[in-house]
Formats: structure tokens, sequence, C-alpha cells
């Protein structure tokens, strides 16, 4: 019987598997999405399952006993993953003809009714109402705010 692993080779386990495993399979579809809609989803949905199940779940239930190292790496690997997925949600709307508009982290997408378009922010989603545009705006100048007077 092999003896327990500790947190830091479970950590390096679960990265190994997003190296070889996952992130090729991430690289092929952002580069060459299937074109058919079906295709697309299904291969998202795969993608997504995978992540979901093999990364967050197993660094969801880990326990990193104190160790700032372990919780930096883990730390560290929860967020790799979530651009990894936010990087394939990214793509599969820029396919779907979603996206509209990007810039500093404000995306715009169309929308599903006549009222117009849907605003998003970073994972927030805003309907096309005039708060969503008090709401871009004072994101707007907190970004700015942050980069001229830091």
């Amino acid at each position: 019987m092999a003896p327990p692993q500790t947190t830091e080779q479970k950590l390096t386990t679960i990265a190994e598997y997003i190296q070889t495993e996952l992130l090729p399979h991430c690289k092929k579809f952002v580069k060459h999405p299937p074109e058919d809609k079906s295709e697309r989803d299904t291969a998202f949905n795969e993608l997504n399952d995978a992540i979901l199940t093999q990364v967050f779940l197993k660094l969801d239930v880990m326990i990193t006993e104190g160790d700032p190292v372990a919780k930096l790496q883990r730390k560290a690997l929860v967020e790799a993953v979530q651009r990894l997925l936010t990087v394939l949600e990214n793509r599969v709307e820029e396919m779907d003809g979603k996206l509209v508009y990007e810039e500093d982290g404000i995306r715009v997408f169309k929308g599903n009714r006549s009222s117009g378009q849907d605003v998003r922010i970073g994972r927030h989603l805003f309907k096309h109402t005039w708060a969503s545009y008090v709401c871009v705006f004072f994101t707007l100048l907190l970004s700015w705010a942050r980069s001229n007077l830091s």
C-alpha cells in the first residue's frame, strides 16, 4: 500500500493533470472550436465537467492544514483554472456571436430580447437599463482612478 500523499504532493498531481491533460484539450478547443453549435456545446461541456470534477472538487476538499505554501499553491491553481474556464466560456460566447465589445474587463453581449444588449463586468451581468450604464460608468471611473492615482 502506497503511503498517503502530502498536501503538496496532491497539489503537484493536480497541477500535472492540468498541464498534461486539460491544457492541451483547452488550447485545441480555443484555437479550433467545432463550427457546429451542438458539437461546440458538447466539447465545452466535456471540458467544463472535467475542470469541475477533476480540479475544482479536488481542490475544494483539500485541507492545507495551515501550511502557507500549500495555501498559496492551492490559491494559484484555483485562479489559473478559473482563468482557463473564463477563456473557454469567452470563446464559446464569441463563436455563438454574443460578444459585441470588450475592454478592461467590461464585456458587452447581444441580448436575447429586443431591448438591446446586456453588459457584463467581470462575472456580473447587468441588463440593458439605465442602472447598468451607471454601473459601467462607476466601474470605468474606478478603473481610471486606480491606474492614474496610484
